[in-house]
C-alpha cells in the first residue's frame, strides 16, 4: 500500500508537467512575410534559454523579387534582429545564391548550417555542419541536411555546389556525439508523399545511420514515429514545436502555429532596407500601350520586344534572346522597375558577343530551330540566308548579341563562331535602359 501511495504521490505532484523541456520555433518563409504579407514585425519570438529559434526554410524565395534583388540580405537582417539561433540552407538557397555571396554570408553569420554542402570548385569553402545548444542541462545537437527525395543516401550537384551523401555526413558527426545528447535533424527538400512512401523513405534513411536521431523535422503532412525517432511535420508559415516530458519516461511533442505578437518588433536595419527597396522598385519607367504576353502560340511577344530593345542598347547585327529567362508577361499601363524585375528569372545574366563568318551564319540560324528564342535583326532578312545570290549579306563577319547561359546551354554554337567575349554588362540593365527610353509595345519580329 505504501509503495502504491508513493507512486500516486509522484504522479500527482510533478512527475508530469505541461512546461516544455525545450522548444523550437521555425520561421518557414521570412521573405514572403517581409515583402508579401508585410507582417514580419509581429512574428519574432523572444530570446529564451529554453527555445531554439530556427530559420528553416529558406533564405531565398525565387517568387519574391525584392528578396532576390537584395540577395537574401533582407532575411539575414531579420535573423539578426530577431536573435535567430540557426539558419538552415535549402535547395532554393543554393540555386539562387552564388558561392561567393554565400561565403560572405557564412563569414558574417556563424549560425548558418548545412551538414552536407560543399563548393564544387573551392576546397576552402566552409559552412558549419552542426550547432550545439544546452537547455535545462541537456545538450542538443542540430544538423541540417539537403537530400534527394527519391533516395536518402545519394550525392548530387546543385548549381556550383556539391551535395554530399547526407547519411555519410551525419555518420561522420555521429562518431563524436555523446550518448546523452539529443539529436535534431532538419531535413529539407523532402517532397511529401503518401504516408506509406514517406515511412519507407525514412525507414531506409534511419537504417543507414550509425546512431538514430531523436527527432527529424521535415516537410511532411503528418507526424511519423519510427522506432524511437519522431519525424515532425510543419505546415504553417511559422511553427512552434514544444518537447514535453511526461512521467519522466515518455516524451510528448506539441506542434502549433506561432502566435502573433500584440505589438510590432523593431527591426531598424530591415525597415531601412525595405524603404530603400520600395522607393527604387516603385519608380515609374514607362508605359505599356497594351498587354505584352509571355507567349502567344509558338512565339513570345515579350521576348520579341526585349530582343528588339536590346538591339538598341548594344550595337549588333543579330540579337538572340533566350525566352526561358522570362517568367510572365507585362500588363497594359504604367510599368515600374519592379515590373521589369518581376518578369526576369535571372537578373545576374550577362551579355555575350559572338563573332561569326557569313558562311557559318546559316548553320547557326538553322541550329536555333525548335529553341525557345526570339531573333531580331534590324538590317538583315534572315529568311534569305538560303539564297546564295542574295546581296544583302555584305559583311564577312557578323556580330551576334545573346546571353551567357544561353551559350553555355548550347555549347555546340561555339563550333561555328570565330570568337566570343563576355561583357561585364547585365541583361537586366539593358532592359531597364530600353524601358526608360521607349514605350513598351508589341514588336512583330521572327521568333523561333
Amino acid at each position: 500500500m505504501k509503495r502504491l501511495f508513493f507512486i500516486l504521490l509522484l504522479i500527482s505532484t510533478g512527475c508530469t508537467t505541461k512546461k516544455p523541456e525545450f522548444a523550437i520555433s521555425l520561421y518557414k518563409d521570412v521573405a514572403y512575410s517581409i515583402w508579401q504579407d508585410r507582417d514580419y514585425q509581429y512574428y519574432c519570438s523572444k530570446k529564451s534559454d529554453k527555445k531554439i529559434n530556427i530559420l528553416f526554410p529558406l533564405i531565398s524565395n525565387p517568387d519574391v523579387v525584392e528578396n532576390i534583388y537584395n540577395r537574401g540580405n533582407d532575411v539575414i537582417a531579420f535573423a539578426k534582429g530577431c536573435s535567430i539561433d540557426a539558419i538552415s540552407l535549402t535547395r532554393n538557397d543554393l540555386i539562387e545564391i552564388k558561392t561567393n555571396y554565400l561565403s560572405q554570408y557564412i563569414k558574417a553569420n556563424p549560425f548558418i548550417i548545412a551538414t552536407n554542402v560543399y563548393d564544387k570548385f573551392n576546397k576552402n569553402f566552409f559552412v558549419k555542419k552542426y550547432l550545439t545548444f544546452e537547455i535545462n542541462k541537456k545538450k542538443i545537437l542540430l544538423l541540417s541536411v539537403i537530400s534527394d527525395s527519391s533516395s536518402p543516401d545519394m550525392a548530387f550537384y546543385i548549381s556550383g555546389y556539391r551535395i554530399e551523401n547526407p547519411v555519410y555526413e551525419i555518420n561522420r558527426v555521429n562518431a563524436n556525439i555523446k550518448s546523452d545528447t539529443e539529436v535534431v535533424i532538419l531535413h529539407s527538400d523532402f517532397r511529401d508523399k503518401s504516408e506509406k512512401e514517406t515511412k519507407e523513405y525514412f525507414k531506409k534513411f534511419l537504417s543507414l545511420l550509425t546512431r538514430k536521431p531523436d527527432y527529424i523535422i521535415a516537410d511532411v503532412s503528418k507526424n511519423i514515429y519510427i522506432d524511437k525517432t519522431r519525424i515532425i511535420g510543419y505546415t504553417d508559415k511559422n511553427t512552434d514545436i514544444y518537447f514535453l516530458r511526461e512521467f519522466n519516461f515518455f516524451k510528448k511533442i506539441n506542434v502549433k502555429k506561432m502566435d502573433k505578437n500584440s505589438k510590432p518588433y523593431n527591426f531598424q536595419e530591415l525597415d531601412d532596407m525595405i524603404k530603400k527597396t520600395d522607393d527604387y522598385f516603385n519608380r515609374k519607367l514607362t508605359v505599356a500601350e497594351s498587354d505584352i504576353p509571355l507567349s502567344d502560340g509558338d512565339i513570345s511577344p515579350l521576348g520579341n520586344m526585349f530582343a528588339y530593345g536590346l538591339s538598341k542598347f548594344l550595337r549588333s547585327d543579330i540579337v538572340i534572346f533566350d525566352n526561358r529567362l522570362l517568367k510572365k508577361g507585362i500588363k497594359k499601363g504604367d510599368v515600374r522597375i519592379k515590373d521589369i524585375y518581376s518578369v526576369i528569372k535571372n537578373t545576374d545574366e550577362k551579355f555575350i558577343y559572338l563573332k561569326i563568318r557569313k558562311e557559318k551564319l546559316k548553320e547557326v540560324i538553322q541550329d536555333l530551330n525548335g529553341m525557345d528564342v526570339s531573333i531580331y535583326s534590324k538590317n538583315l532578312d534572315l529568311s534569305k540566308l538560303a539564297i546564295p545570290a542574295d546581296k544583302s549579306f555584305k559583311n564577312s563577319i557578323y556580330r551576334i548579341l545573346t546571353t551567357e547561359n544561353f551559350v553555355k546551354d548550347n555549347s555546340e554554337l561555339l563550333n561555328h563562331i570565330n570568337e566570343f567575349s563576355i561583357l561585364n554588362v547585365k541583361m537586366i540593365d539593358g532592359i531597364l535602359w530600353y524601358a526608360r527610353n521607349y514605350k513598351l509595345v508589341n514588336i512583330d519580329i521572327k521568333s523561333k
